[in-house]
C-alpha cells in the first residue's frame, strides 16, 4: 500500500491554502526545464519548500517522456525526459542507432534516472509534502534507484478512503468534481506546448486536491474501506 496516508497527515505543514500568492490554476504559468544544469538551478532558487506534487507524462507505448512538477502548489517545471540509455551505440555500424545516441547526447536531456537523483534530497525530506496520483509508477523507479521517498501522499488512494468507489478515481474526474478545473486528454499528436501546459496544470490539480482531502480525512470524513 502507500505510505504515509494517515501517519503522515498530522505532522504536515504544507498550509497551501493560506498562499495568497498562489496563481490560478486556470492561468497557470510554468517553465520547460530540458538539462540537468536546468533543473538543479531551478532547485537552488526555491526556498521553504513545504510541498511538491508531481504528475509523469506518457507515450502511448508507455514510455516516460516527461514529469511536471510544483513546489508549494504555486512553482511549476515540465522537465522533459529520455530514457535510461547509456551503452555506447553498437559496432555493427548501425547508423540509425548511432545517430539516435547522438541526438540525445546533442540535445542534453535529462535521463529518469538523473532527474530522481537530482530530486533526490527533495524526494527524501520527510518535511516536504510529495503529493502525487497513482503514485505506484514513480516508486519502482524510486526504489531502483535507491531511493527512499518519505511523506508521500497519493490522492487517488485519499479519494478512494473519503468516497469508495462511488466515482471514479482517475485525475481528470477528481479535478473536475472536485476543483472544477477541466484537464484535457494529450496522446502522441499533441503539440508540446500544450502538452507540457497540460500537464503542468495536473499537478497544480494533485496539490489542490490533496490539500481538500488532507483536511476532509482530518475532519474524520473518511471510512475505512471494506476488505
Amino acid at each position: 500500500g502507500t505510505p504515509g496516508i494517515l501517519s503522515e497527515l498530522s505532522p504536515i505543514k504544507a498550509n497551501i491554502s493560506n498562499n495568497n500568492s498562489r496563481p490560478t490554476i486556470k492561468n497557470h504559468s510554468f517553465k520547460h526545464i530540458n538539462n540537468s544544469a536546468q533543473l538543479k538551478q531551478w532547485i537552488e532558487q526555491q526556498t521553504d519548500i513545504e510541498s511538491l506534487s508531481f504528475a509523469i507524462d506518457y507515450k502511448k507505448s508507455g514510455e516516460i517522456i516527461g514529469i511536471a512538477l510544483t513546489i508549494n502548489a504555486k512553482d511549476c517545471v515540465y522537465v522533459s525526459l529520455c530514457e535510461n540509455d547509456n551503452s555506447e551505440p553498437e559496432s555493427h555500424g548501425d547508423l540509425f542507432s548511432m545517430s539516435t545516441q547522438q541526438e540525445k547526447k546533442n540535445n542534453d536531456a535529462i535521463s529518469i534516472s538523473e532527474c530522481l537523483k537530482i530530486l533526490a534530497p527533495l524526494l527524501e525530506n520527510s518535511a516536504i509534502w510529495k503529493i502525487g496520483h497513482d503514485v505506484k509508477p514513480l516508486l519502482h523507479l524510486a526504489f531502483k534507484e535507491n531511493i527512499k521517498i518519505t511523506a508521500l501522499e497519493d490522492v487517488m488512494v485519499m479519494a478512494y478512503l473519503l468516497y469508495g468507489t462511488l466515482n471514479k478515481l482517475d485525475i481528470a474526474t477528481l479535478s473536475e468534481q472536485y476543483l472544477a478545473q477541466t484537464i484535457a486528454k494529450t496522446d502522441d499528436k499533441t503539440l508540446e506546448d500544450e502538452r507540457y501546459k497540460n500537464l503542468t496544470k495536473t499537478s497544480l490539480c494533485i496539490a489542490a486536491l490533496a490539500e481538500q482531502f488532507k483536511l476532509e480525512i482530518a475532519q474524520n470524513k473518511w471510512k475505512s474501506p471494506k476488505i
